[in-house]
């Protein structure tokens, strides 16, 4: 574990702790515990991942937290009594990797309407949909914050997303162009979005978002004031709000790193953070809630700047919050006693280099199939081999997963039948042709679906 040469920790902070490998079927657990004994009683693991594996060690990245900060819900494995099972998959896109599909804005849309027309629901979180003045999101699609998906995987909660969510807005201390613009935005959610917004407070001071990078290039961050969020949340929960929204600034990021992102050749600089943002809420308060941009970020001349097709959205919009609005609306809600449930899961979907998150590791504990997608690249490289996990189905494309989704739910392959079939070309074909109909029958094109080869400037005058 690192060292700190402060003596009274922070709120919240940063560590990264290498961890023994360990032949486990609960890494979750195991990693955990071993945090635990670092830190004692007084902090827990607000956020972690694996990220990177060495021949002996796991290095792990964590943002912790004080205790007080945890929820008072007491958590508990949940049965809830069902007729019949419902069938969900969980498609997972981690932020501030660089991932190439789900690291920009929204650019994770076209193979969340494909993967939400292979099964009947489908979960995911806010990362793989949000682009500032833009979203789309399907009727199937349940937008939950990463914690509530980390919750959901152990089987600690429920995700109950019959109920409409009513909105409460936290808006960081601004000046008045910043808070018109964002009162603009809520009206715009409220009356064209039909979004149900119970109401917005302004906070008395600054939140304190700041970003921090991991070792590996990772992006995550920290809150210097927490106390100034959870205060405004609260008030907005005894207003009768199910679902938080916070919008406010981020700091401490090189502005010449976010001019690479938009260029396309690095990742997001405060996708990290903002869920750090939510990931507090959810874990303190146990609603849902995510985090909007109050300024986005505009390179110098950007007037004349065409970026990578990818981060569009975010470039030609002002704010963050729009998007942020209209997914909570379609957020579910934390339960022991209805929803679904992790008996629920059909299969998750992840990038192939990224298996070293809660969800995933849950997963395979659980004997729920992982679906790794080669193409969606990211700067980890945390596989099913370097893991030692034999029963990921691991497979090149999208369509080819959401191939495997159908195999899985319609034509009742058992996840061993799909992973052979993932052992030769005929096998990964089959899939791709079933995938490749769900994408018409989702009316995204093929190419939204595969790595990016042009941008908008090649299509100009083409």
């Amino acid at each position: 574990m690192q060292k700190r040469s402060n003596l009274v920790l922070d709120d919240i902070f940063q560590l990264r702790v290498v961890v023994p490998k360990f032949k486990s079927t609960d890494l979750t657990t195991y990693i955990e515990q071993f945090i635990q004994d670092k830190l004692g009683s007084n902090y827990f693991p607000l956020r972690y991942f694996i990220g990177a594996v060495t021949e002996r060690d796991l290095v792990v990245d964590a943002v912790v937290a004080n205790q007080r900060f945890q929820t008072q819900m007491a958590p508990s494995t949940i049965r809830p009594q069902k007729l019949l099972r419902q069938r969900v998959v969980v498609n997972l896109i981690p932020t501030g990797i660089q991932a190439t599909f789900g690291g920009w804005a929204g650019d994770a849309t076209p193979i969340t309407k494909l993967l939400s027309k292979s099964a009947p629901l489908l979960v995911t979180n806010p990362n793989a949909l949000n682009a500032s003045n833009f979203i789309d999101i399907p009727e199937n699609v349940i937008y939950a914050e990463g914690s509530q998906i980390d919750s959901f995987m152990r089987g600690l909660i429920g995700l109950d997303h019959e109920e409409v969510g009513r909105v409460g807005v936290i808006l960081e201390k601004t000046n008045p162009k910043n808070r018109a613009l964002v009162m603009n935005l809520i009206s715009t959610a409220k009356y064209m979005g039909g979004v149900d917004i119970i109401g917005v407070i302004e906070t008395t001071s600054t939140i304190g978002s700041k970003v921090e990078q991991t070792p590996d290039g990772a992006y995550v961050g920290k809150i210097e004031r927490p106390d100034v969020l959870l205060k405004a949340a609260r008030k907005l929960l005894e207003k009768g709000a199910t679902a938080i929204a916070v919008t406010s600034k981020i700091s401490g990021y090189n502005e010449m790193l976010y001019t690479e992102h938009f260029a396309g050749s690095h990742p997001n600089p405060i996708g990290g953070v903002e869920t750090i943002i939510s990931h507090l809420l959810v874990t303190s308060l146990g609603v849902p809630a995510a985090h909007g941009p109050l300024v986005n970020y505009k390179p110098h001349q950007s007037d004349t700047i065409v970026v990578d097709p990818r981060g569009g959205g975010e470039f030609v919009s002002a704010c963050g919050l729009y998007c942020v609005l209209r997914g909570l609306s379609q957020a579910p809600q934390m339960s022991s006693t209805a929803g679904l449930t992790v008996e629920d899961v059909l299969a998750v979907v992840t990038p192939a280099d990224t298996l070293g998150g809660i969800p995933v590791l849950e997963a395979i504990r659980r004997n729920v199939p992982v679906i790794a997608v080669r193409d969606n690249k990211t700067i980890l490289d945390v596989t099913a081999e370097q893991l030692g996990l034999n029963s990921v189905i691991v497979v090149n494309t999208y369509a080819q997963a959401s191939g495997a989704v159908v195999m899985l739910n319609e034509q009742k392959f058992s996840a061993d039948e799909v992973l052979h079939l993932t052992s030769s070309n005929e096998g990964l074909a089959q899939m791709q042709g079933l995938g490749e109909v769900r994408a018409r029958q989702a009316r995204v094109s093929l190419e939204s679906i595969c790595r990016p080869t042009k941008t908008c400037t090649e299509l100009l005058n083409f």
